[in-house]
């Protein structure tokens, strides 16, 4: 027996590259059903994510990557006429590698979260397609479990490294909950709507959204469930909005220390806590010395952005260390227990 992952990743392939081998969704089980009709193949999985497209495949003897790198290609009419992966993996290596997938170690950011439910899914759709053997099912728990036991007892995705949701972290831990929060977010480009959307997946129920452009603030509303204020009007819901976070493309500051003194926005117990994520700054710096207001820019942001991926890295050196140590045990299980598949893990 032999177990084998071939694929492209961000590491060695452009983003147009990688689209060229991702299948689209409904024809996954197709794909995958082809696949296991191969001579040699017993079980196979696709897994396909923002940064990587790649399919584990179980053979019942060693197979050329070439026969099986073939049928992809035909399956999705590719003119490619020797198309070779950016890596391939067999055996002790495989496994290994999908672990290392399933942590975040082996992510573009890492440590992030959300790959480890991709994998899942991809799992979960093997089932579903009934092309999951014994090596199938035993590579991807083994690699939940090991995922879950190492996201448990390091810090590889305990801090967060992007701007956006470093404002959240912030947020949190001045104010513990987000649930009695009133939040304005004024300007929706990109990082603006992305504020927006973890805001409320995070539990903000009175989400306020404010944009030069109506229609695209009504839009967002409707899909948020906030409420819509006109951009000139900023000044009147000021006093009411515990968090402000800022977004737009103006070249002068949309909110001074003034507009916030002579608003009375100083007037309630509980702290301010402002976030300028407009280049050039939409918020008077001056803001930031008035008495239990919080005001953080860009800068302030990435400062500590950049000091969380550092933690992460430390962390996934530990990370790493407890994936060995796993290897080794997982090995030292399959020979235990002598079964037909350990010679996968001799190699």
């Amino acid at each position: 027996m032999e177990l084998i992952v071939l694929g492209y990743n961000f590491k060695g392939s452009s983003i147009g590259e990688r689209e060229r081998w991702i299948l689209p969704p409904p024809q996954v089980p197709v794909f995958l059903k082809g696949l296991c009709s191969l001579a040699q193949v017993s079980g196979a999985c696709y897994l396909a994510t923002c940064n990587r497209v790649e399919i584990y495949v179980s053979l019942q003897e060693q197979t050329s990557t070439s026969d099986l790198m073939a049928y992809w290609k035909d399956f999705l009419n590719l003119k490619d006429e020797n198309p070779f992966p950016n890596y391939v993996y067999r055996n002790k290596e495989a496994l290994q590698h999908l672990i290392k997938v399933a942590t975040g170690l082996d992510s573009l950011v890492l440590g992030e979260t959300q790959v480890l439910g991709q994998v899942k899914q991809a799992y979960m759709q093997t089932l579903a397609v009934d092309v999951a053997d014994s090596n199938i099912h035993f590579i991807f728990q083994k690699a939940f479990q090991i995922a879950k036991r190492i996201r448990t007892n390091t810090g590889i995705a305990r801090y967060p490294t992007s701007v956006s949701s470093v404002s959240i972290m912030l947020i949190e831990q001045i104010f513990g909950s987000f649930d009695p929060l009133t939040v304005l977010v004024v300007g929706l480009g990109e990082m603006g709507v992305q504020a927006a959307e973890l805001l409320k997946k995070r539990g903000v129920k009175k989400l306020i959204v404010a944009n030069r452009t109506r229609n695209l603030a009504e839009k967002l509303a409707g899909r948020l469930a906030a409420q819509v204020v006109p951009f000139d009007k900023l000044e009147e819901i000021l006093p009411h909005a515990n968090v402000v976070v800022t977004s737009t493309a103006a070249n002068a500051h949309i909110i001074s220390k003034k507009m916030l003194l002579s608003k009375g926005c100083l007037e309630r117990p509980e702290p301010s806590i402002l976030i300028d994520l407009g280049v050039p700054r939409n918020i008077d710096p001056e803001v930031g010395t008035l008495d239990n207001v919080y005001l953080y820019n860009v800068d302030d942001l990435k400062t500590i952005a950049d000091k969380n991926l550092s933690f992460r890295k430390q962390e996934g050196l530990l990370a790493e260390e407890m994936l060995q140590q796993s290897m080794t045990s997982l090995v030292e299980e399959w020979q235990r227990r002598q079964c037909r598949f350990s010679p996968i893990f001799s190699s």
